[in-house]
């Protein structure tokens, strides 16, 4: 294990420690506050109407949850379904649904572009997309994470994820720190630090099903998220590894849709109608297997509330497998 490698888990543990330690407080900030200007808020309100104007109810909140990480047009009983199937990650503000969406979204801007202004095209996608979201914590992070990591590349250094995840973590929750009590953040950093610190390991292993970038990557955030799902709900879903799965293909295209929408309904909300509804089949099959993996009672598990010195507990016995099995 190399000193820098060491420093590394150091920093991830401080700042574990620092979001357990305050993120359980009977008066959390409203995270209401963490408001949009008032032009992009008239933007999330058009798109809004462009999308419950193409769809049903059901399939135009789960749009817009993806797409603006707004939860105000998602059906409460859907809502609930994400929440016993562990998939509300999706239906927030978060960095992971911007994580899956680059690189196809890179790979498709390089068939029609050199890689330099395929890169700053992305990048200025990429931050149209935290606008759009109202600079929520969350997406803020991820853009900035990303801007980061290809800017590295760009300029030829090696690109280490977790210490830029680490830093950027440090930088918001400073600047703001009741970023702490945002469940939207917390969700947000601990599933990358799951990509970043213990994907890699997972598919280490000869299990072939592990060795799945999609599945190990699941996998990976439902470890990393596990603490925080529990404090916050008391219930989990031990098919959710799975059902995560099965819902990742899709995210991508249905975040892809929503935001060409988003971008067209500045000039034509015809466009933005049309391809809203060009979404329904994704969100179609989204919305019936949570409403089925839902009724399926036999995974449901139902704890009392983890408390944060639980989580820590859980936090240092994976952290220190993953640097058990990196070491060996």
């Amino acid at each position: 294990m190399t000193k820098r490698n060491s420093i590394n888990y150091f920093l991830v543990l401080i700042l574990i420690v620092r979001i357990l330690l305050f993120s359980n407080t009977s008066n959390p900030p409203d995270p209401s506050n963490f408001s949009s200007p008032s032009a992009f808020t008239s933007l999330q309100q058009r798109l809004d109407l462009a999308f419950a104007s193409s769809l049903p109810n059901k399939e135009a909140g789960l749009l817009s949850g993806i797409v603006l990480g707004t939860k105000k047009s998602l059906p409460t009983k859907l809502y609930q379904q994400m929440i016993q199937t562990g998939t509300i990650h999706i239906a927030v503000a978060s960095g992971m649904n911007i994580t899956l969406l680059i690189t196809p979204l890179f790979n498709f801007l390089t068939l029609f572009l050199n890689r330099k202004i395929a890169l700053v095209a992305l990048t200025i996608l990429i931050w149209f997309y935290a606008l759009l979201s109202g600079f929520q914590p969350p997406i803020v992070r991820a853009s900035l994470m990303a801007s980061l990591l290809y800017l590295s590349q760009e300029l030829g250094r090696k690109a280490d994820s977790l210490r830029i995840l680490i830093m950027t973590g440090y930088v918001m929750v400073m600047v703001k720190p009741d970023l702490i009590f945002d469940l939207s953040f917390q969700l947000s950093f601990f599933s990358m630090l799951g990509l970043s610190f213990i994907q890699p390991t997972l598919r280490k292993s000869s299990n072939r099903l592990l060795k799945s970038e999609n599945f190990s990557a699941t996998l990976a955030c439902q470890l990393a998220t596990l603490p925080i799902i529990m404090a916050n709900f008391g219930e989990y879903n031990l098919f959710s590894p799975f059902i995560n799965f099965l819902i990742l293909p899709v995210v991508p295209y249905i975040l892809g849709i929503g935001l060409l929408a988003a971008f067209f309904s500045l000039f034509s909300r015809m466009i933005a109608y049309l391809l809203a509804l060009i979404s329904y089949p994704f969100l179609w099959y989204l919305s019936r297997l949570l409403s089925f993996c839902a009724d399926v009672k036999i995974f449901q598990v139902w704890t009392p509330k983890w408390s944060w010195g639980l989580a820590l507990g859980y936090h240092l016995i994976v952290g220190w497998w993953v640097y058990k099995k990196r070491k060996s």
